[in-house]
Parts: C-alpha cells; sequence; structure tokens
C-alpha cells in the first residue's frame, strides 16, 4: 500500500465514522422530539455537538482529497513523460558506425601522418645536383621533402638502402628540402610543409659550413645513407650513418651516388579537426 492509498482509508475511514455519527444523531434527535419526557434542552445539545464535529472535520477531509488528487496526478504525468522519453519502455540505444578508412596516398608513395595533414613521400636516384633534384621533384608534382620525425628518417634509410642494394653501391647521399640560414649554422624546411626541429638529426659536428673551405658555405642538406655491406671496409662516413651533414648545393661527388626524396600534400586526413 502507498502513501497516497494510506490517506485514502484515512478518508473513507473519517467519512464513515461521521456518516455513522449522523444517523445515530438524527435517530436520537427523532427519539427525543417522540418523547415528551425529555427536555428541549437535549436536542438542542444534540445537534450543537454534530455541528461542531461536522465543522471540525470537513476541512481534514477537504485537504486529504485534494492532496490525493494532486499525487495521482503528478504520478500520472511521471508515467507519461518516462514513457515517452523512452520510446514507450523503449531505451535509446545509440547508433553504430564503421569508421571510414584512412585515406592514403597514391601508389609509389609514401604516407605519412603528420599533424598538419597527409604528406606523401617518394624517393628516385639519379647523379644531380641539388637543384637538379627540385626540378625532378617539380615534375612529379612535389618538391624536395624535409624530414618531420624519426618514422620519416626511418623511412627514407630503408628506402635509400633498398634502391642501392641491387646495384652495389653501399652509401650515397640524399638530398634534403631545406634552406641555410644566412649568418648562421642553422637551417629551416623549405618544402612548405614540415614543421619544428624534431626532423634535424645531424651527424657529429655538424652543420659545420665545411669549416671556412674555399669553395664557399655549404647551404644544402643530405642524409647520408649506407647498406649493410658498407660495413665491410668503412670509410671515413662510418660515424654518420643515417645522420644528416650540410653539403655544396651544386656538387654531387661526395658520396658520388646521389638521391632525392620528393614530397607532396596528400588527400585530406578525416581525422584531424
Amino acid at each position: 500500500m502507498t502513501s497516497n492509498d494510506g490517506w485514502l482509508v484515512m478518508v473513507i475511514w473519517g467519512t464513515t465514522i461521521m456518516t455513522t455519527h449522523l444517523i445515530l444523531s438524527s435517530s436520537k434527535l427523532f427519539y427525543l422530539v417522540g418523547n415528551e419526557e425529555k427536555s428541549g434542552v437535549a436536542m438542542i445539545r444534540h445537534l450543537k455537538l454534530f455541528v461542531t464535529l461536522f465543522t471540525l472535520l470537513l476541512p481534514t477531509w477537504a485537504i486529504q482529497i485534494r492532496d490525493h488528487s494532486s499525487c495521482e496526478s503528478e504520478s500520472s504525468s511521471a508515467s507519461s513523460s518516462s514513457e515517452e522519453h523512452h520510446g514507450g519502455h523503449h531505451p535509446h540505444r545509440p547508433r553504430t558506425t564503421t569508421p571510414k578508412p584512412r585515406p592514403h596516398c597514391e601508389e609509389g608513395w609514401y604516407t605519412s601522418y603528420r599533424p598538419q595533414g597527409i604528406w606523401c613521400m617518394k624517393i628516385g636516384i639519379a647523379h644531380l645536383t641539388y637543384h637538379q633534384s627540385q626540378s625532378q621533384c617539380q615534375t612529379l608534382g612535389g618538391v624536395l621533402s624535409g624530414i618531420q620525425n624519426d618514422a620519416e628518417r626511418q623511412y627514407m634509410v630503408n628506402e635509400t638502402v633498398r634502391q642501392l642494394i641491387p646495384t652495389g653501391i653501399t652509401i650515397a647521399g640524399l638530398w634534403l628540402g631545406a634552406s641555410h640560414n644566412a649568418g648562421t649554422r642553422t637551417f629551416r624546411w623549405n618544402d612548405g610543409n614540415t614543421q619544428g626541429v624534431e626532423g634535424f638529426f645531424y651527424g657529429p659536428g655538424q652543420p659545420n659550413n665545411g669549416n671556412g673551405d674555399p669553395r664557399g658555405p655549404q647551404n644544402c642538406l643530405q642524409l647520408i645513407v649506407m647498406t649493410p655491406a658498407y660495413w665491410s671496409a668503412p670509410n671515413k662516413w662510418a660515424p654518420f650513418t643515417s645522420t644528416i651533414d650540410d653539403y655544396w648545393c651544386h656538387m654531387a661527388h661526395d658520396p658520388p651516388t646521389r638521391l632525392y626524396v620528393c614530397g607532396k600534400r596528400g588527400p585530406p586526413d578525416v581525422t584531424i579537426g
């Protein structure tokens, strides 16, 4: 039994008591009127008692009936609201969606998921200077690429080794997209996309700007790469494996085998933003 039901029982009980008392009082009243031996004073006393009891109980009944009706109305409203919210006792279930495949670069290009967007890279091999390599990248729709992070550097090393092994060549220089900051021994990436300094993996003592070499300043950068066979007869480049060296932009003989890494913007990355 709920509290509202309890109040309703009390109202019914009170009504029953009042009705019973009314009947008894009326009967007694009729008896007194018909009995000539009783005085009119007794009749008046009973009428006053009836009026007093009715006056005391009536407000209480009215309050209980009002509260009970209000509770039933609130309960009905809450139940209706709950059913509407849950769709008639059917809780809402979130829709599951299959994520779209992450876009990638076209075949033959390495996909790098940079914070600034997808960057595509491709390595070519040719005995070219820096500027010749830049022109070659432009024919592919790109520019010489910088290095954003270590993952990109590892890609460049691995792909260069893969291309060198069939030739029997054990060491090469890979042109990078970078420019020398005049009056300093520092560089900046110039491909329009690479950011920060995380990718500047310099070798020991680099960049040294040629240490005053009469051939002039070394304004370009190359990544030195060796194959496993190199270590059977290492030379002066041994300390520079997989690191960056500054070099003369117009030269292509040290190391004599040259490669270049091109880069271009890839498709929009739906996971960014």
